[in-house]
């Protein structure tokens, strides 16, 4: 009897090892499974901080040049039409005086509020829009492919601040007013998060800032391209968001 197999004894072995495997297997299949979904979890918050940042970027360009003033309007004022307010004006040159020394304050005065380029085209046909800008002649030249259709005066940011490249017209208002810079200005157009084309600047109560229009030709900003009243109503009312803007 003793030398006979006793098969409950062997058996329980083998049962005992099967039990073991798949126990193994299945503690295995459940580690991978929370691994999956632990890094499933990662990816979505990742994906979730991302579009936050992104979400509060894009609040933060917005507020800083939405108008403070949405209800407020200006009136244009149209090419060689007289200044309202001959107090906050610069004086316009005297078009019958003659001689050398009006003929060089003509040449020098620039028309902050007036079309710098006289009349403005009609763009409604253009195939090929863009924009490109002169730091250094600072001018703003509007094209339709590879011929400029129209230019303008314009004035750059100091210290070369006025970003270098190729952009895109994103967006547009009627006026902001940035009180950490004490100035605003109407009718602006972003081309580059909070870089703008607008007016010459405007103070707290909306109005233009005369010695700040009078700069106008060179590089005066924080980084923005100011233009005349008219000139930046004009790209307002008339460039569509996507046109490229060229700055070099």
């Amino acid at each position: 009897m003793s030398g006979m197999t006793d098969p409950s004894r062997n058996d329980a072995p083998k049962k005992d090892g099967r039990d073991g495997d798949v126990q193994s297997a299945s503690r295995r299949t459940n580690a991978g499974s929370r691994r999956m979904v632990a890094l499933a979890v990662c990816l979505i918050v990742v994906a979730i901080l991302i579009v936050c940042v992104a979400v509060v970027q894009a609040k933060a360009a917005v507020s800083r040049h939405r108008g403070y003033r949405g209800t407020e309007q200006i009136q244009l004022v149209q090419p060689q039409s007289a200044p309202s307010n001959s107090a906050s004006s610069p004086a316009q040159p005297d078009s019958t005086a003659s001689g050398a020394s009006d003929e060089s304050s003509s040449s020098a005065a620039i028309d902050w509020q007036g079309a710098s380029g006289g009349a403005y085209p009609d763009v409604s046909q253009a195939e090929d829009l863009s924009i490109s800008v002169s730091l250094a002649d600072q001018r703003v030249y509007i094209k339709d492919g590879d011929t400029t259709i129209y230019t303008m005066i314009c004035s750059s940011g100091m210290d070369d601040s006025t970003p270098h490249g190729t952009f895109t017209v994103q967006s547009r208002g009627e006026n902001f007013f940035n009180p950490n810079e004490q100035m605003g200005a109407n009718w602006w157009v972003s081309f580059y998060g909070d870089y703008l084309f607008h007016t010459v600047p405007t103070d707290s109560d909306g109005n233009y800032i005369v010695s700040e229009a009078e700069k106008l030709g060179r590089p005066a900003s924080h980084g923005c391209l100011r233009l005349t009243v008219s000139d930046a109503k004009w790209i307002y009312d008339n460039i569509p968001d996507g046109t490229t803007v060229e700055i070099a």
